[in-house]
């Protein structure tokens, strides 16, 4: 990678895709030598003109062209300068279009014929959509914090629906529906598109309602998942303990039959190089393997172990806290008496027990720790979850959420206690509700009393047909479900754990944490459950994870990754001016209703010459003894300043368990150009 090679900008390439057209952007490298490159493709849906190439990605985009790649950035069909209307979100037949993108850019005469992708989170799902189509063109995939199911990862995760997301996300993407393109293109075509895609919006109604109209696995999300058994290039997988798609990334690579290497670092949704636990250059790792798969260069990309992950120390969520260690396979540890589905680890299973929460230090049978008979009983708390929130950076001190929750705490450790793999923990439960949402969490509490989350696992059963008292499936509609719950019977459920790499400390405790919320990650059912856990040596609820005591120490071997390259170009895009933000959470003690208040501030001074100007306030609240009061608001300000006229568009938002609205008011120089409610 040369850092003074310079890139010309091409913003309007125009992709002819069925029957409509793809607008993209070329990152073209200037000193070539007349050969022609390998392309490098994102597509996306976030407006490639403004909001996410010039205010964040520029310079992942930037580092790539410089290593002598043509870098393409795309609009997906129906979103920024691309033609169309776009139906749904997280749209199967976006892969098409994906696909077809590929084979044109590897028809070009200005690529070798080469295409590899790139992209993060929806820019990561476009990548394993296109691949499992198999153009010829593609070579290699690089899709970093991605999900793999707009319905079990995105919207809803567990069967419980996103309620982050919906006051979040869904707002956000109606109000890159409602901007006009930014980039202007003398023909006038900018404005056809702005005006077919405003009444398409108004025609088609909001993604917000088809979300809520739709709860359970049904035929709208039924071609919503990444086929990836059919993914047959090489992939490099990027993601964090912390992001949201950690669980199903380690699942999925293990389908894909292609060679594969995972970085997993302790971050949230943000790239690598901006971590704050630990940061660290991924830009290279990127390059070397299109190097490897696209130019064909022995660089040694596939002698790295399989996977490169994030051991976690001093408690947890601590700057350089940490060691980097690679293994070939992860471990996995099943809920029934803790058999491993992985090999090369110990498992450790910590059974509930009356006096907090036990392991049989010389037994593998979890039952050996449990003396008495358990049964608790926990009235539900629809406030836990906003003090453990795993994407909130600088973590947060949980004691606040497991004071409202049923918590189990084993003795300080004598010994470091190592928790490598994914986990899960298996629970006697009762209900006095059908349809409950299990939340399950792990905290290090240290010496002084601080805590911090180390990983969670949720699963809501489902208001469908009950299930016999082992359980069973169904519930949710996607089949992982335990099944709705009989009132009053008892029924063993199985909830998966998020994976993790952490290092139990002497002197720290662990803790389980029981709820029926997971707020405002999850909107919980609205009839708040009672729930008596049980536990005794014949039938333990037990939490089993894959890991070891090193009563020796903990010695591991370790590797070294290097630090961001500020040679290779900026860390942040240099096209953002301002960038604020902030995250309150307040309780109103009377009613004990807790509200969490986001807000987000950007201004981007675009290089083809206009400035976005970017507001966003979130608000969720519930009160403690009733989730059905759950509601969220969304306001959204977005302005485009093109010098000679502005373009401004103010989007609000509210949802409650009982329905939505959504109102969208467009301004062209303080003229009404689109004023719409929508109700559901």
């Amino acid at each position: 990678m040369n850092p003074e090679t310079a890139i010309r900008l091409h913003h309007d390439v125009r992709i002819p895709v069925g029957d409509g057209t793809v607008a993209a952007t070329r990152y073209e490298p200037t000193d070539r030598d007349g050969a022609p490159f390998p392309a490098v493709l994102m597509a996306i849906p976030y407006r490639k003109d403004d909001y996410i190439t010039f205010g964040a990605y520029d310079p992942l985009l930037r580092y790539i062209a410089r290593a002598g790649y043509e870098v393409i950035v795309a609009d997906l069909p129906g979103t920024g300068g691309s033609s169309g209307v776009k139906p749904q979100p997280l749209d199967d037949r976006e892969g098409d279009a994906v696909a077809a993108v590929i084979e044109w850019l590897g028809e070009r005469e200005w690529t070798d014929g080469t295409v590899g992708t790139v992209g993060k989170s929806y820019g990561g799902w476009t990548q394993y959509l296109a691949a499992s189509r198999r153009p010829d063109a593609l070579k290699a995939i690089v899709p970093i914090m991605a999900p793999f199911s707009g319905y079990d990862d995105s919207r809803y995760p567990t069967g419980a629906m996103s309620f982050k997301h919906t006051g979040g996300w869904l707002p956000r993407m109606h109000t890159f529906e409602a901007l006009p393109p930014s980039y202007r293109d003398d023909e006038g075509r900018w404005a056809e598109v702005w005006r077919e895609r405003l009444d398409g919006m108004a025609d088609r109604g909001p993604w917000l309602f088809d979300q809520q109209r739709n709860p359970t696995k049904n035929a709208y999300w039924a071609d919503n998942d990444a086929d990836v058994e059919r993914v047959d290039v090489p992939v490099f997988a990027i993601c964090g303990w912390r992001d949201y798609f950690s669980a199903t990334t380690m699942t999925h690579l293990d389908r894909i039959d292609a060679p594969t290497r995972l970085l997993m670092g302790p971050w949230r949704h943000t790239l690598p190089y901006q971590g704050r636990e630990v940061a660290v250059e991924c830009r290279d790792r990127i390059v070397e393997w299109f190097d490897r798969f696209l130019k064909g260069a022995e660089n040694g990309a596939l002698d790295r172990p399989r996977v490169t992950y994030w051991t976690e120390r001093d408690g947890g969520g601590v700057v350089d806290g940490g060691v980097w260690r690679t293994r070939e396979e992860w471990p996995t540890a099943d809920g029934d008496g803790g058999a491993l589905t992985r090999p090369a680890a110990d498992v450790l299973s910590f059974a509930l027990t009356p006096d907090g929460l036990s392991r049989a230090a010389d037994s593998d049978d979890p039952a050996a720790a449990v003396d008495g008979s358990l049964e608790a009983t926990y009235d539900g708390d629809a406030t836990v979850g906003v003090e453990s929130i795993h994407y909130l950076s600088p973590p947060l001190d949980t004691n606040g959420d497991d004071a409202r929750s049923l918590t189990f705490e084993t003795e300080p450790a004598a010994d470091p206690v190592e928790l490598t793999g994914t986990g899960t923990a298996r629970l006697r439960v009762q209900s006095t509700e059908p349809d409950v949402l299990l939340s399950v969490r792990l905290v290090d509490v240290s010496p002084d009393g601080s805590a911090s989350l180390l990983t969670y696992g949720t699963v809501r059963t489902g208001d469908g047909e009950a299930a016999d008292d082992e359980g069973g499936d169904g519930g949710t509609g996607d089949g992982d479900g335990p099944g709705p719950l009989t009132p009053g019977a008892e029924h063993t459920v199985e909830v998966p754990l998020r994976p993790l790499s952490h290092v139990l400390e002497p002197g720290h405790r662990l803790r389980v944490a029981v709820g029926t919320s997971f707020f405002p990650r999850l909107l919980a059912p609205r009839a708040g459950a009672t729930i008596t856990v049980r536990s005794d040596a014949t039938a333990p609820s037990v939490v089993t994870l894959p890991g070891a005591v090193h009563a020796d120490g903990f010695d591991p071997e370790t590797v070294t990754l290097p630090e961001p390259d500020t040679t290779g170009g900026p860390l942040s895009s240099p096209f953002v001016t301002r960038s604020e933000g902030e995250w309150e959470t307040t309780r109103e003690h009377r009613s004990d209703t807790v509200t969490v208040h986001t807000t987000d501030e950007k201004t981007i001074e675009l290089p083809h010459g206009p400035t976005m100007r970017w507001r966003e306030t979130v608000r969720w609240s519930v009160t403690a003894d009733d989730p059905a009061t759950a509601r969220t608001w969304t306001d959204i300000e977005a302005e485009l300043d093109y010098g000679s006229d502005v373009v401004r568009a103010e989007t609000t938002a509210r949802t409650t368990h009982d329905g939505s609205n959504l109102a969208v008011h467009l301004t062209h120089d303080g003229q009404t150009v689109l004023d719409r409610t929508w109700r559901l």
